[in-house]
């Protein structure tokens, strides 16, 4: 710990770790290889525009190197660490630690990832939590001397100034935004299955809307043709009464008399239609044998009103 009591600095960045091939260590100038690789490419060593950038205390631009690459690679820990970095260094620390804890959900086990996460807790005034974070770094590296300095001076923070502390604040707050997020998330959960169910209740209404139009279609048409039926009716008997009055002015018939040569003609008209086959010869005799059983006198009349030919043609098979 130093001695005008500040927290000790982030830990810079470093160049990254070889995989379990090869591990890089520089002792004394010389680079010991501990596996049987001895081919290392030129790029293993060439820095990063990022990386130049920290280097050069320009952390803005190293920020927006890092952030992008973050952004793109969530799951790469060397850069979600280096962002946090460069969050640290322009003092945006609430940032940096989501940041750090991003990169530590990927690697537990990555000492200065605690170190440095219990930092940016520490500059929020949540000494709590600070020590918690250093524990955790020394519990991986026992030795880091710069995590057992920064432990020992949040602990006196937090003994001297109990009340200034913000973790348990910065807890009740987390809790708070969680619980917002369910219950927006369950508003919106309820919203959907109201939706659900209004669409169910639309779809049974409408379809017996559309019932109900069609019956009413159904109804509005079997109402017209009823009157279309009782128009034609109306008129047939129309007709038929003038038929039945020039039947009895010009033959002097009674009306039983009128009735009854009215019911022979129907009924001449349906034997016509029911016995009507390929056969007209067969059909015109029938014919005349109903026709020949009127007098002549009513023959002639009907010839006159239906229009009957005087002379009958012969009717040839026509099929």
């Amino acid at each position: 710990m130093k001695k005008d009591g500040k927290v000790k600095m982030c830990k810079g960045l470093k160049l990254r770790k070889c995989e379990s091939i090869i591990d890089i260590t520089f002792k004394t100038g010389i680079i010991c290889l501990l596996a049987w690789v001895t081919v290392i490419p030129a790029s293993a060593f060439t820095l990063s525009a990022g990386r130049k950038a920290y280097e050069k205390k320009d952390f803005e631009k190293a920020e927006e190197y890092f952030g992008e690459k973050a952004l793109k690679s969530p799951e790469d820990v060397d850069n979600v660490y280096s962002w946090g970095n460069s969050l640290y260094q322009l003092g945006k620390f609430e940032e940096a630690e989501k940041a750090y804890q991003q990169a530590l959900q990927k690697k537990p086990t990555l000492e200065q990832g605690w170190y440095n996460l219990g930092n940016s807790v520490y500059q929020q005034d949540r000494y709590k939590d600070a020590i918690e974070d250093y524990k955790k770094a020394l519990q991986l590296n026992p030795n880091d001397e710069d995590a057992k300095s920064n432990l020992e001076l949040a602990e006196k923070k937090l003994k001297k100034n109990p009340k200034k502390d913000k973790s348990d604040q910065k807890k009740k707050e987390d809790q708070q935004k969680q619980k917002e997020q369910q219950d927006q998330q369950k508003q919106q959960q309820s919203q959907q299955q109201d939706q659900k169910q209004d669409q169910k209740n639309k779809d049974p209404n409408q379809a017996k809307q559309n019932q109900k139009k069609d019956g009413q279609k159904n109804e509005d048409s079997k109402n017209q043709n009823g009157q279309q039926d009782k128009q034609e009716a109306t008129r047939q008997r129309q007709e038929d009464q003038q038929r039945q009055e020039q039947a009895k002015k010009e033959l002097g018939l009674n009306d039983k008399q009128i009735q009854d040569l009215m019911s022979q003609l129907q009924k001449q008209e349906e034997q016509t239609q029911q016995y009507y086959s390929p056969h007209p010869k067969k059909d015109r005799e029938q014919q005349r044998n109903t026709w020949n059983f009127l007098p002549k006198e009513q023959q002639q009349f009907m010839r006159r009103l239906f229009g009957k030919p005087e002379k009958e043609s012969e009717v040839e098979e026509d099929w």
